[in-house]
């Protein structure tokens, strides 16, 4: 009896061809319509691997209902799947074979997920940044910088911003230095104007210390 006149053979011989087909003629579609997913769970548990045998796979196997089979025989080693394909019965041999042409026909019609696409981050300074004109890739709102949500200031002078609307990252802006502040300076709040003295003045405190 050469290899493919055994079942396993068989087995694995109808497997080669179905996984060349293409699954889209329409008696591959009602196949697709009807192949339930495997079950989520199947009795087998660690310990029952670590005292399983080839012998013992098959019982459980043949004593099992056809779907529980299946979950129970996709979770076996490869050697032990080769026993029960190469010695199940006819009947338990074509149960298996059908539920794994219903896997591989799911596996293959089912869409590749689309990643989300993420959101570029425009990096501009701060007074820049406000008149920008700005679209959220994640939603597609529109609109100026000034019009976005702040999300988060860091210590290393960076301010992080998000979209009003679905809150995706947008835009990261840097802080106007000195300089810029006063370039704006018809630009600013009366918070802005009171932050900036301070901030001179601290400088000048710090200039007028003697060096240590």
């Amino acid at each position: 009896m050469n290899d493919k006149a055994k079942p396993g053979g068989q087995f694995r011989g109808l497997l080669t061809m179905i996984g060349t087909l293409p699954f889209t003629s329409t008696l591959s579609k009602r196949l697709i319509a009807h192949a339930k997913p495997p079950p989520a769970t199947a009795p087998l548990t660690p310990a029952d691997l670590r005292d399983l045998t080839p012998e013992r796979a098959l019982g459980v196997v043949e004593a099992l209902e056809p779907d529980a089979a299946w979950a129970f025989f996709a979770k076996l080693t490869e050697p032990m799947q080769e026993h029960i394909a190469e010695t199940a019965t006819m009947q338990r041999w074509s149960e298996l074979m059908v539920r794994e042409i219903q896997a591989q026909a799911l596996a293959r019609a089912k869409p590749p997920a689309k990643a989300r696409p993420v959101p570029s981050r425009v990096s501009a300074g701060a007074f820049e940044y406000k008149p920008m004109l700005l679209t959220c890739r994640a939603c597609g709102w529109t609109g100026v910088g000034d019009e976005t949500k702040v999300s988060e200031m860091f210590d290393s002078g960076i301010t992080e911003h998000v979209c009003p609307k679905c809150s995706a990252d947008i835009a990261i802006t840097t802080w106007p230095t000195l300089a810029e502040y006063h370039a704006h300076w018809a630009e600013l709040s009366e918070l802005e104007r009171e932050y900036v003295f301070r901030c001179e003045q601290a400088q000048q405190e710090r200039d007028g210390k003697p060096s240590h």
